[in-house]
């Protein structure tokens, strides 16, 4: 008993002594925070301007106000390696300049903020890190990685084949050995040695890779609330490793603050909430010794990312500043350790992400939900489900989900728009307990025909958050996920209309359009629509000159509903001559199959679209207006 107290009592002097010197690692003589703020700009392409705009965004003033002594420097290649290698080796050499960068100044006493151009920049903040000792011997490194997405795809399992998806595979030495290479990087991190927190989207091979990994998960949940989770994970990592480096993909945010990510994802943390972790990270926890950026969107309207990664750099700042002079790690983490030893030992397995991307990901993953996302977002008041089927709700829905009958929002007697009104949709939304706030998924039975149309007109008057159940009602009874008969009572809610003309065409712009250079018009319909021997009821059959028929179900798979891969649909409009630079104007009958074209184009990048809401519904029966011979 005696040796052993003897022996603890060794460990907590040692444990206290260390501390001391982290708490004083960032500090100068005069207690000042030093922050050395470290551009990245070279990317697998190119560069970007990205670490600049950060650089140069109001941080350097706003640590200044803080009281923090800040350096500022850029990665740039030598002569030699500037002409001679294509974009990925360029990106390996400036990796290594970066980890020489990082390890000089972790030895010079700064804390490190990666202002990073791409993710793969990754391995050369770890790599300086791992060589920032006080001797050559080679520090564990643990990475505490913070992305939407878990970019552990290997050359042979990523569908995009984008080098942004491999950054923790090339880290922990899965592929790539020669860019962790020169990155410095070696050993490669151990798998036990690395916690993703915030992923909901993976790709199918990439979840096989995770699911036979070591590498362990916090949830969105975690980060916002600060979860007893999170700080097993970082005492188990304080445990394993020397030091702790931290790193943010901006597209782990709430969309709302990253409108321009090519890659964000519904239902992130927000970088209030971030902030407040990293704050909590960098006072408790001596180890966590840097911190990473990659990057904000080339265009950041309202300049929100901006202030959402100046948020985030402040918030660890306020961290180091708040680190105790001496002492041991907050009673919070201590006490939760040795209440259950094991706790952090306990493997969290990633389940499969929300949004599964299919090759060349989508330009806009965000407006589609996949059914295991909504089962497990059933009870979130943030999120209203509509069910948009003409028949069955009463039988049969999924819980919590509103009905929507599709002849509310379209007006046959309402030329040139055939819209409601704003006052008239805003009552619709407030009955349906929708305000704008809520994060809409909308389904039915048909592939999206009816649930497109709602997307639509939603972005027409101004609610851009929401998406299409992928597969539908189709899908989701396939798939024996959960329904009810009961039907869903909601309180009224508070829902503002702005209409935004982009999104509409009548008819005087339709015969504008017409063989017009660069405007191109899309017929959803059926053949026989197209060639006049389906009418409808409508006066005169045929199509609208110039048009292109590409049929809304073409999109889909003919058995689940779904959509159908970005390069398949990509091809589709391609094929049929309708460019992503293109203005489009789409019609059908009645505005449903052209919302469906609108919506899958939109999924694709395109940004130029309208829907002939008026449809073959007043052209056909419009004798002054001209049909396709």
């Amino acid at each position: 008993m005696k040796s052993l107290s003897i022996r603890a009592a060794l460990v907590l002097l040692a444990t206290s002594a260390a501390m001391a010197s982290a708490s004083a690692q960032f500090t100068d003589a005069g207690g000042r925070v030093r922050v050395a703020l470290v551009k990245q700009p070279f990317v697998p392409n190119g560069t970007s301007t990205g670490p600049t705009t950060m650089a140069d965004g109001g941080i350097q003033q706003a640590l200044a106000g803080l009281g923090a002594t800040v350096s500022v420097s850029e990665i740039k290649l030598t002569p030699e390696e500037e002409p001679e290698y294509g974009g990925w080796k360029r990106l390996g050499f400036a990796l290594g300049h970066l980890g020489r960068v990082v390890a000089a100044n972790a030895r010079n006493g700064y804390f490190n903020v990666g202002l990073l151009g791409t993710c793969p920049s990754m391995p050369g903040m770890v790599a300086g890190l791992q060589r920032s000792g006080p001797t050559n011997a080679l520090l564990k490194i643990g990475l505490l990685w913070l992305d939407a997405h878990p970019d552990f795809n290997t050359p042979e399992t990523t569908r995009s084949g984008s080098l942004g998806g491999m950054p923790v595979a090339v880290a922990t030495g899965r592929c790539l050995s020669g860019m962790r290479q020169d990155a410095g990087l070696d050993p490669p991190l151990k798998d036990e040695h690395v916690v993703m927190g915030g992923v909901r989207l993976t790709d199918p091979l990439e979840q096989d890779l995770l699911n036979k990994s070591k590498i362990q998960q916090l949830t969105v949940d975690d980060l916002r609330t600060i979860s007893p989770a999170v700080t097993r994970q970082l005492e188990r990592l304080s445990q394993l490793t020397g030091k702790i480096y931290v790193h943010i993909d901006m597209d782990v945010l709430d969309p709302s603050e990253v409108m321009a990510h090519q890659n964000k994802v519904p239902n992130g943390p927000t970088s209030q909430q971030l902030a407040k972790l990293f704050e909590m990270i960098f006072s408790r926890y001596p180890k966590a010794s840097a911190i990473g950026f990659a990057t904000i969107p080339a265009k950041d309207e309202g300049g929100l990312g901006l202030a959402a990664v100046n948020r985030m750099i402040l918030g660890a700042v306020r961290g180091l500043q708040a680190r105790p002079a001496s002492g041991s790690i907050a009673p919070a983490a201590a006490t939760a350790t040795a209440a259950s030893p094991m706790a952090s030992q306990v493997q969290i397995k990633p389940q499969p992400g929300g949004l599964v991307l299919p090759p060349s990901r989508y330009a806009r993953p965000d407006m589609l939900v996949e059914t295991n996302w909504l089962a497990a977002h059933l009870t979130d008041r943030t999120v209203r489900v509509v069910d948009l089927r003409p028949t069955g709700y009463a039988t049969s829905h999924i819980p919590g989900a509103v009905h929507l009958d599709n002849a509310a929002i379209r007006n046959a007697k309402s030329p040139p728009t055939y819209l409601p009104t704003i006052a008239e949709f805003e009552a619709l939304m407030n009955k349906l307990g929708i305000s704008n706030r809520t994060r809409i998924v909308a389904y039915d039975d048909r592939g999206g025909i009816y649930a497109a149309r709602l997307w639509w007109i939603l972005n027409y008057f101004g609610h851009t958050n929401v998406a299409l159940l992928n597969g539908g009602w189709t899908k989701w009874t396939k798939e024996s996920r959960p329904t009810t008969a009961e039907a869903t009572r909601m309180a009224p809610s508070l829902f503002t209309a702005k209409a935004n003309p982009r999104w509409l065409a009548t008819a005087d712009d339709v015969v504008a359009a017409i063989d017009k250079p660069g405007v191109k018009i899309v017929d959803a319909r059926t053949p026989n629509e197209i060639e006049g021997r389906d009418l409808r009821g409508i006066k005169r059959g045929g199509a609208i000159p110039s048009s292109i028929p590409i049929y809304w179900e073409d999109a889909l798979d003919p058995e689940l509903k779904t959509f159908k891969s970005a390069d398949d649909l990509r091809r589709l409009y391609a094929e049929r001559g309708v460019p992503s630079e293109a203005d489009v104007i789409v019609y059908c009958q009645v505005g449903m199959r052209a919302s469906h074209d609108i919506f899958v184009m939109h999924l694709l990048g395109y940004n130029k679209l309208r829907n002939y809401y008026g449809a073959w519904e007043e052209w056909g029966n419009r004798e002054d207006l001209p049909i396709k011979k």
